[in-house]
């Protein structure tokens, strides 16, 4: 159980840090923007997901 913790701590920071960017982002000028930390925060998130899944899976079948 301390593994699925520990993925849904880290869901939850990069949920805040994926705010942060959409925050900082300027969308008066889109050209400047930095997309690179929002799209590595969502596929960090994609990959905690399916680790929660898979570590559920896990358990069931213990």
């Amino acid at each position: 159980m301390n593994k699925l913790k520990l993925a849904y701590l880290l869901l939850i920071a990069s949920a805040i840090l994926l705010i942060i960017n959409i925050y900082n982002l300027d969308f008066k000028n889109l050209q400047n923007g930095n997309y690179w930390g929002i799209a590595s925060n969502l596929l960090l998130m994609i990959g905690i997901i399916i680790n929660i899944r898979d570590l559920k899976n896990r358990e069931e079948n213990k």
